[in-house]
């Protein structure tokens, strides 16, 4: 009644809310305990935490500041007894009219371990949390279970593929040739085997990049593929072998069919392009000096279209190469015949 009194009569509603709840608490609410006690234990959300200043965070994450005036100023945690712009939403910033200072002890506290991602080390850090309905009270180091320690990780390492699992050239290349197989024929039912899949199993008992740089990936990879290891090396091989005997590496790009590239010479005798995942191979004819000439996806029609003219232009800059007229009869060479 004095509070009101004070207030003008502000807080008649506050009153009778208090009162309803203190009948609902049984005998011990309508005896011993304070009217902060009841209210706190009839609007739950009106617990604050100091977070600097006259600035507090409610319960649910809303700001709010403190009025001036008030005698719980500098306190750590309050109840917000009469609160003003609730009706703005969570992100605005409340106004605290009238607050009583609260006990830590008087809290209803809870623990929980947080594992979080350090971007700085790369590596997974634990703390031990006590807070009151979401609100910190305390934190301190801990160990993390190795559940937890394994999704911060991934979360980390998602974002920072390259530097948390790095790839070499061979494996790389496997990567490469699997994902376009999986497109090419999906028919086939190849695993997806991309580093993002592997990632959340591959940081399981792991909690740093160093760790998980130890991992063999192409050997993981392999080893979860399985029989079709041998569907991809049938249907995307590494290369090809060419008329000249020599074999040439396959580039697998998504999206577009597999390239071959081989000197002009080195594909004498070739009338039909490779197929590989029921695609012809494209084909990029270099010059002598590994230059590109034509990308073609029938190379029959490029030696009786095309060839002729880059013969007349090539074959006097590059006089120890074989350029015949009827490239299709004659023997492919990996390099000048003497």
């Amino acid at each position: 009644d004095r509070i009101e009194a004070l207030r003008g009569g502000r807080l008649a509603q506050v009153r009778d809310q208090l009162l309803r709840t203190a009948a609902r608490l049984g005998p011990e609410g309508r005896g011993g305990q304070s009217v902060v006690e009841v209210f706190q234990r009839g609007f739950p959300d009106r617990v604050a935490a100091r977070r600097g200043g006259d600035r507090y965070v409610l319960v649910g994450g809303a700001g709010a500041r403190l009025a001036p005036e008030s005698q719980a100023q500098g306190a750590e945690w309050i109840l917000a007894v009469a609160l003003d712009g609730a009706e703005r939403g969570e992100r605005a910033e409340h106004r605290i009219r009238l607050a009583s200072r609260l006990d830590p002890e008087s809290l209803a506290i809870e623990e929980r371990v947080v594992a979080g991602f350090e971007a700085d080390t790369g590596s997974v850090r634990g703390s031990l949390e006590r807070h009151h309905r979401g609100l910190v009270l305390s934190r301190r180091p801990c160990e993390v279970p190795a559940q937890e320690a394994a999704v911060a990780l991934a979360e980390g390492a998602s974002t920072r593929l390259d530097e948390a699992l790095p790839l070499d050239r061979d494996t790389s290349e496997l990567l490469q040739r699997l994902s376009w197989l999986r497109q090419a024929m999906p028919e086939l039912g190849l695993p997806e085997l991309s580093r993002e899949a592997l990632l959340p199993e591959l940081c399981l008992g792991r909690r740093s990049f160093k760790e998980l740089r130890q991992v063999d990936l192409r050997h993981e990879v392999l080893g979860r593929l399985g029989a079709g290891r041998r569907m991809l090396d049938e249907h995307a091989p590494v290369s090809w072998r060419l008329p000249s005997g020599s074999q040439a590496r396959l580039r697998y790009e998504p999206g577009r069919p597999a390239v071959l590239r081989a000197r002009i010479q080195q594909c004498f005798g070739m009338t039909r392009n490779p197929r590989v995942g029921g695609q012809a191979v494209l084909i990029e004819l270099l010059a002598p000096n590994q230059r590109p000439q034509q990308l073609t996806a029938d190379i029959g029609s490029f030696w009786a279209g095309s060839y002729a003219a880059i013969r007349k232009e090539l074959r006097g800059r590059y006089p120890k190469w074989s350029w015949p007229e009827r490239p299709t009869a004659d023997d492919a060479q990996d390099r000048p015949r003497r």
